[in-house]
């Protein structure tokens, strides 16, 4: 999160390339996690 709030503040990246692929991969990882997850309860449930 501090990440995504300094990108979001300053709107440019002030970080190496190694902290943007790094940040990059986790929240498209995570994103995709969650709504997995979410799909997986919403079957469960039904």
């Amino acid at each position: 999160m501090p990440v995504s709030i300094a990108y979001t503040a300053t709107h440019t990246w002030a970080f190496d390339q190694l902290l943007c692929d790094i940040w990059l991969s986790s929240d498209i990882t995570c994103c995709t996690v969650s709504i997995l997850h979410f799909c997986a309860v919403a079957l469960g449930r039904y």
